[in-house]
This record gives C-alpha cells, structure tokens and sequence, in this order.
C-alpha cells in the first residue's frame, strides 16, 4: 500500500515537508514539484525495491515514457529491466550525444547493457566506435566496432546508417594508414548513394588518392 493510500491528507505532509526543507529541494516550476535529495531517493528506492519490486519497475518505466533525455530514459528503463525498451531507444545524433554528454558517459551507459544485447545492436556499435575516435583517438578499435556497425545496419535492410558507417570505417583507414582501402571504402561509399538518389549532386571518384589521404591524416592529428 502506498504511503499516500495511508494518509488521510498527504498534501499537508507534503506541506510540511517543503516548510521544514527535509531532504528536498523546491523546483521553480508551473506545477509544484519537489526534488529529494540523491541520499534519500536512494534510500526510498531501496526500500521500494525490498517491499514491491514490481511497482519500482513501473514507476521507472512511466517516468522513461516522458525522459526527452536518451541517456537517462536509457538509464531508468535499464533499472527496471527493461532491456529490449532501452536497446530499441533511439539515440539522438550520436556525434551530437558525444559533444553534449561526453564520451566516458556515452560509453558508461553502453556498458549498463548485458553484453550479448551490447554486441548485438549495431546502433552501440556505432556509438563505441565514435567514442573510441573521440576519447583515445582509437581508430584500430573504431575500425572494428564500425566494420560491424556496417555490417549489421546492412543485414537490417537499414542503407542509410550503414553507409555513414562505412564513411567512418574510411575515415579509421586512412588514419591508420591504410590509405588505398579507406579512398576505396570512401569513393565506394559514395557511389552507392548516388545509385540511391541519382538526382541529387554526390561526390565521385577522382583522381588525387594520395592527396586527400595525405589531407585526411594530417586533420586527424
């Protein structure tokens, strides 16, 4: 039974609660709402979680519904176990989510998934790979995680995230200097898009190999 079931007037607690300042914190908000403090929500969710798991669960799942932010909708729906709803959350432009939150939290919520759902989704695929050129400036590591992001999005049927994947497997060979197979990969790339969309104006393959990879490199240093 929850503690407002139980309690005759529970906006007069409620009351007192933010008169005495106990563990919360006012939100300067339209609609009145309180922040408890992290040790005390920590603790009621404990407890929540010894008496009624189930519940828990519920409540983690109903506030993801309305989460705009993919890294903490991930996060509660994770907590509640949820992990197909967490896998199938679609992550806004993985570059941008790098920029904003920062690869090491990028890469600490890919680590929240069981390892066989982590390997399996080509999407944090994707997204490791970014954060390996991004943090270390790993690019043996982004060539592997992109190679399978690309090759999962194309085993999906999804062309349009398979071949910006192959554009960044380009970008991880030609700074490792492998500079052939990267112009390769690039200029293969590209004409496939032109095959999808032939009215619109895509790059071709050109003479001056050497050159561009010569250009790319020295921008990655």
């Amino acid at each position: 039974m929850r503690l407002a079931d139980r309690v005759s007037q529970p906006a007069e607690y409620l009351d007192a609660i933010e008169r005495l300042g106990l563990c919360i914190d006012v939100i300067d908000t339209p609609e009145r709402a309180l922040r408890l403090h992290d040790l005390l929500r920590e603790v009621l969710q404990l407890r929540l979680q010894q008496l009624d798991p189930a519940r828990l669960a519920q409540l983690r799942r109903r506030v993801a519904d309305t989460e705009p932010d993919p890294i903490r909708r991930i996060t509660l729906l994770l907590d509640a176990g949820d992990v197909p709803a967490a896998g199938a959350t679609r992550l806004r432009p993985p570059a941008a989510l790098i920029v904003t939150s920062g690869a090491g939290s990028t890469l600490h919520i890919v680590s929240q998934f069981p390892p066989q759902v982590r390997d399996a989704l080509p999407e944090l695929a994707f997204v490791r790979g970014l954060a390996s050129w991004g943090q270390h400036w790993d690019f043996p590591v982004m060539l592997q995680l992109m190679q399978r992001a690309e090759d999962e999005f194309a085993a999906r049927g999804d062309t349009e995230r398979a071949q910006l994947a192959s554009a960044y497997v380009a970008i991880a060979l030609i700074a490792i200097g492998r500079c052939d197979e990267g112009a390769a990969c690039w200029h293969g790339s590209a004409a496939r898009r032109c095959r999808r969309a032939p009215r619109r104006s895509c790059s071709r393959p050109r003479p001056g190999t050497t050159s561009m990879c010569v250009a790319t490199r020295r921008s990655l240093r």
